[in-house]
């Protein structure tokens, strides 16, 4: 089954001042009876936690974003493809990071405007 994508009446591309895409964490650590403590791959596919603003007014956070979020992605448990958020062609399947306790936070910007800070995590 395909992703949902993210929908066309929001902005598809994310402002550039406070935009970062960092790799997540790839090994976890385990302790051992003796010795050295033992230190292996979480997965072989690259993960990235990625930080973005969305300017959108009002209306598209109430009608189009809240509804994609609560509705489409199940409050935020489903993945879903996401436009390249550095303006490339294609791409990147996504879910919102579900290690924040608030997956996106909304903030008054301009009148009438809203930046909406969101924290994705892409999948391998």
């Amino acid at each position: 089954m395909a992703n949902p994508v993210w929908p066309a009446g929001l902005p598809q591309v994310p402002l550039k001042q406070g935009f970062s895409k960092k790799p997540k964490k790839q090994v976890i650590s385990s302790p051992v009876e003796r010795g050295k403590r033992k230190i292996r791959r979480k997965t072989t596919g690259k993960i990235s936690v990625i930080a973005a603003v969305y300017r959108m007014t009002q209306a598209q956070f109430d009608d189009i974003f809240e509804p994609f979020f609560d509705t489409t992605l199940g409050g935020g448990a489903l993945p879903f493809d996401l436009p390249d958020p550095k303006g490339g062609a294609g791409t990147l399947a996504v879910t919102f990071n579900p290690d924040p306790d608030a997956p996106y936070d909304p903030r008054e910007s301009l009148p009438g405007k809203l930046d909406v800070v969101v924290q994705l995590e892409t999948l391998p």
